[in-house]
């Protein structure tokens, strides 16, 4: 009888080792100090250890050091409270590269309840990572520029209200606008026009200081974030240097010249929403507009709020009243 039970737990662990060999999933064996006993092919496929290389070895081989600081210390404790832990872990492959995880351990304990073995599952979901990551930056990003688009401007407009709010600066929200823009496209073809508009957020991020932003916002519309500013001085400073940049002759137009009109509103002498924000500044820049090329205008609350009591007194007039 002792002959046909060892026969038929060799047979079961036998199978039990054709399955973790097949897994589609890396698997890896631990005893209860850590040291790594087996690990399956998949593991060596996904990390480029072999066999040999990484038995006898301790799993901080693969530690990349993109977690963050009291992530082990976590892992460990969940670990010794439950019994198991389940999350998200960045690796690093033989070869350097980071291959990210999401991770299953388990410890096994022998009749007495001590533990004897970690056992770690893991699939590779680096391209889902990637895929995911790919997905939120056209959610924020322009495709053509690379700039930030509206989505991410308004974020950080709202951010940058927030802390001048506390710091007692300015901020100045830039609606610019390139002046006849459409005869371009309609004259060079579309494909100069995307090359203008690069051209152009090349020299507006140039043009900018760290941690203004510049987002495109429509066809030829660009919005500019400028931060912490002290003055409305420093304002015409920066506008008349990004106006003169934009002036420069533009390689892909074999060396002619684009213009543009710019609007700006001022937080808080503005103390609106950033919506609201923006749509003043693209009021303002269609002021410029009228004004003359290559000009920006400065939003005045003060006259935005007399047109509209002018508005709401044609509204409630009534001609029988005369």
């Amino acid at each position: 009888m002792n002959t046909l039970g060892t026969a038929c737990n060799t047979e079961k662990l036998k199978a039990v080792i054709d399955v973790l060999n097949n897994s589609p999933n890396g698997v890896m064996v631990t005893d209860a100090s850590g040291t790594i006993l087996y690990v399956n092919p998949t593991f060596t496929t996904v990390t480029g250890y072999t066999h040999d290389e990484i038995i006898g070895r301790t799993p901080n081989v693969l530690h990349s050091g993109l977690q963050e600081s009291g992530f082990y210390e976590s892992m460990w404790r969940v670990l010794n409270e439950q019994g198991a832990w389940q999350g998200e872990i960045s690796n690093r492959r033989k070869n350097g590269e980071i291959v990210v995880e999401l991770l299953s351990i388990n410890a096994i304990r022998d009749e007495s309840g001590q533990r004897t073995h970690y056992v770690g599952t893991f699939s590779d979901i680096t391209h889902l990572k990637q895929y995911q990551h790919q997905l939120e930056y056209m959610a924020h990003f322009d495709a053509l520029t690379q700039l930030p688009n509206r989505i991410l401007l308004t974020d950080r407009i709202r951010q940058a209200i927030a802390w001048v709010q506390r710091q007692g600066t300015l901020i100045a929200i830039c609606y610019l606008d390139l002046d006849s823009f459409k005869p371009i496209n309609d004259t060079c073809g579309h494909h100069i026009g995307d090359l203008v508009l690069k051209e152009i957020a090349g020299r507006l991020q140039i043009a900018i200081r760290e941690g203004d932003t510049v987002a495109r916002v429509g066809g030829d519309e660009f919005v500019l974030l400028l931060n912490d500013l002290d003055s409305i001085l420093e304002v015409h400073l920066i506008l008349s240097r990004l106006l003169a940049h934009i002036a420069q002759p533009l390689d892909c137009l074999s060396g002619h010249c684009v213009s543009a009109s710019i609007g700006v509103t001022l937080f808080p002498i503005d103390d609106s929403d950033p919506e609201t924000l923006m749509h003043h500044a693209d009021q303002a820049m269609y002021r410029a507009k009228g004004s003359e090329p290559t000009s920006y205008h400065i939003y005045d609350p003060s006259q935005d709020h007399k047109l509209q009591n002018f508005r709401q007194r044609l509204n409630l007039w009534n001609p029988n009243d005369c």
